[in-house]
This record gives C-alpha cells, sequence and structure tokens, in this order.
C-alpha cells in the first residue's frame, strides 16, 4: 500500500537580519505590529499544515483558522495578505490563478525542513501551477503533480523548466541568489541588484534578459520580442499559430496592466512569460485529460 506524503515541517528557519527588510518594515509602517503577527501566523500555518503554501480557496475553512489559529477577524487577515501580496512577500502570479500564498523562500524552507525526511525515504510533493523555485537535478524523494493530479516525469519536468541545471531550460531566473522575499535582509536585496546589474551586461548567456526600469522605461518589451521569445521555448512543442496565441495572450495582458503587478514594475518579463507557457503547458495537459 502507498504510503502518503506527509505535507507539513514542524520547524523553519528565519534569517536573523529579516526584520531589517525594507518590505517588511512598510508592512509594519502600514499595519504596526498585527501585521507582522499575521505575515508569521500565515507562514507557520502554511509550513505545519502544507508544507509550502496557505490555501484561501475554502473561505469556511479560512474563517476558523483566522479565529482559531491567528485570533485576529478575517478582514484584517485579509488586508495583511493584500498588503503582503503588493510588495510580493507572497507570489501575486499563484494568487491570482489559484488562491494560494505561497513565495520562493517558503519552497525553499520547505525543501531544506524537509532534507532529512528524503533521505530517509520520505516523499514530498508540488502542485506544477504553484512552482516558484527550480527544483534540484537530483529529484529524490520529491514528485510534482500536474492540475490533474498525475505525477510529472524528469522529462517533462526539463522541458518545463523546472529543473535546475545544464538541461534544464531557461527561464531567466538566475542560479547565483535564490530570491528569498520573504525573509532576506536587506544585504540579501543589495546582493541580487548586483548580480542583475552584472548579468545586464553579459552576452550570450541564453535568452536575453529585459529590466524594464533600465532598458525601456516603463513601456515592456515589444510584440516581437515576445513572440521570439515564446517561439524559441515552445518551437518542438507548439506550432506557430499556437505560439503566436500564447505571445499575444501574454503580452496584452501585462501591456494592458503597464507592465506591472500590483503596482510595481516588471524587472524581468522573460522569467514572467516562463511562468505562464509554464501554466499553458499544465491548462492543456488538464484540457486534453478532461476530454
Amino acid at each position: 500500500m502507498a504510503r502518503t506524503p506527509n505535507k507539513g515541517i514542524k520547524y523553519y528557519g528565519v534569517d536573523c537580519n529579516h526584520i531589517r527588510n525594507k518590505k517588511l518594515r512598510l508592512l509594519f509602517k502600514e499595519h504596526d505590529a498585527v501585521g507582522y503577527y499575521v505575515w508569521q501566523c500565515l507562514l507557520a500555518y502554511a509550513y505545519k499544515e502544507h508544507g509550502y503554501y496557505f490555501d484561501l480557496n475554502d473561505e469556511e475553512a479560512f474563517e476558523i483558522v483566522c479565529a482559531d489559529f491567528i485570533d485576529k477577524a478575517p478582514d484584517t487577515v485579509m488586508a495583511v495578505i493584500n498588503s503582503c501580496l503588493q510588495r510580493r512577500l507572497f507570489d501575486a502570479d499563484v494568487w491570482r490563478a489559484d488562491k494560494i500564498l505561497t513565495c520562493v523562500d517558503m519552497q525553499e524552507q520547505y525543501l531544506l525542513a524537509t532534507a532529512e525526511r528524503r533521505k530517509k525515504g520520505g516523499t514530498i510533493q508540488f502542485n506544477q501551477r504553484h512552482l516558484v523555485i527550480k527544483l534540484p537535478e537530483k529529484l529524490s524523494g520529491i514528485e510534482v503533480l500536474d492540475g490533474a493530479g498525475k505525477r510529472l516525469s524528469r522529462e517533462e519536468l526539463i522541458l518545463a523548466g523546472c529543473i535546475a541545471g545544464k538541461n534544464a531550460i531557461n527561464t531567466g531566473m538566475n542560479e547565483d541568489f535564490t530570491g528569498n522575499e520573504c525573509i532576506k535582509g536587506e544585504g540579501e536585496y543589495n546582493r541580487r541588484e548586483e548580480i542583475i546589474n552584472k548579468r545586464e551586461g553579459e552576452e550570450n548567456i541564453g535568452t536575453p534578459v529585459v529590466f524594464l526600469e533600465k532598458k525601456r522605461g516603463l513601456e515592456g518589451p515589444l510584440y516581437s520580442d515576445v513572440l521570439g521569445h515564446v517561439g524559441g521555448r515552445m518551437k518542438d512543442r507548439w506550432d506557430g499559430a499556437y505560439i503566436s496565441y500564447v505571445a499575444s495572450q501574454f503580452f496584452n495582458h501585462y501591456k494592458a496592466a503597464g507592465w506591472k503587478i500590483n503596482g510595481l514594475a516588471v524587472e524581468d518579463w522573460t522569467a514572467l512569460c516562463d511562468k505562464w507557457m509554464n501554466r499553458q503547458l499544465s491548462f492543456d495537459r488538464d484540457k486534453q485529460k478532461a476530454k
């Protein structure tokens, strides 16, 4: 009989300098100590129950969590959640798609906290629709499911750009920094900016990364840029008409939004486009299975 994977974890690490993070200071300024407290409660509950995410799809369950675990009114908790999304303490794309709260740091913490469990033969699972990190090349004890609950093969994960390493599709995410938005101190943000600035001047590093604030202001990429990017990634999987369809959907969506997410300018549209394509692949698989 197959063993049901244990989702939650009992502990997680916190950077001692995380309180200096300017995003957390702004959260504190807006909501006082309540904002920080609610954010920490959301993380603790997510780690304890699901491992790497907080699910808001069940309104009654959310109200119970607010009353019994957080001890705050749902309206108060939602106000803090909205502020966290605006400041990118949680991934806004995953939230809009599935009402799931997660981020890079939560998923990396989950991998770290379950390392010993996986060494002993345990298994953890990720939903591909919610994955915002690249997984290690060695997938021992790690399963990734699509939207229909089907386990994806290593080959499928490589094609979707979900695995780090030389064999993976470059999603525009720099492996030199982790992007731990949730709990890293400002020193990590400065380091991230240094690496971004360094990469901007490099040549032949795969698909060019466009940093809007530096190269095109807030105008965003040209449609031809997007079309070329999607075509380069998916020429072996989609025909020309479908590539044009996906590229135009992505371009029109973010152009209408001013190339902003929750009021903040998009820094790397190629990484954003790759996430869009990964979700489209997942949607297509789900649609095919439903027939």
